[in-house]
């Protein structure tokens, strides 16, 4: 927070006065907005992580819970029409390409890359007899290669500057590495369950920072 603090973006329209600014603030941040969409996901991720696990799917906790989350959302959503632009997920917003696009770039990737690192440790322990803590050092390589995709697409973005076909490039470098993942055996090697995870998450870092760096981008090209 310091240090982002420190750096001066380019502002579009003038700010009002600080003191004006904190007196606003409740309004512009929507409250309730917020308090519906964060009783909406955490109920149904509740539902959703105990479901089958700790809790049947007939059990009334579990459809209480979803029946609340959806509940909560259709709130939400009625809320934020009504609100406008005012509202917390200003609806005007989907309406742009480079929003709707990313937010489904986003949705696919989290989905289906949060399975590696929840399912591969389990994968290490139980077929390679890993215990609990070389399991994690297993993992490394999605970590690495996670962070080092970041920071190479970034200083190639500032060069090149053009942005889609890194979002094609990492879905594709994703989707062949998570595929072979799932070929992996009791006979894999070490080369095997090591470059599958590089390179999946080579392509998980250049599509994720792929939203973040477009918006960006139209952020100054408004500017």
């Amino acid at each position: 927070m310091l240090i982002t603090a420190i750096i001066k973006l380019p502002e579009i329209r003038a700010k009002a006065p600080l003191r004006q600014a904190f007196r606003t603030l409740p309004r512009e941040l929507d409250p309730l907005g917020f308090i519906l969409f964060a009783m909406a996901t955490t109920m149904i991720l509740l539902a959703i992580t105990w479901g089958g696990g700790q809790k049947p799917w007939s059990s009334p906790t579990i459809i209480g819970l979803l029946c609340g989350g959806v509940v909560a959302l259709t709130i939400f959503i009625w809320s934020a029409r009504i609100q406008g632009d005012k509202s917390l997920i200003p609806p005007s917003c989907l309406t742009r390409r480079t929003v709707w696009v990313g937010s489904v770039l986003m949705f696919l990737q989290g989905g289906g890359t949060q399975l590696i690192p929840f399912a591969l440790p389990l994968w290490f322990q139980a077929i390679l007899g890993d215990d609990a803590s070389t399991s994690a050092v297993h993992i490394l390589p999605s970590l690495i290669s996670n962070v080092l995709s970041l920071i190479t697409f970034g200083a190639l973005v500032r060069k090149l500057h053009y942005i889609p076909p890194w979002a094609v490039i990492g879905s594709l470098l994703t989707a062949i590495g998570s595929g072979l993942l799932s070929t992996l055996t009791s006979e894999a090697t070490v080369g095997q369950w090591v470059g599958y995870q590089i390179l999946t998450h080579i392509g998980r870092g250049v599509a994720f920072q792929v939203v973040s760096s477009n918006k960006a981008f139209t952020y100054l090209r408004t500017y």
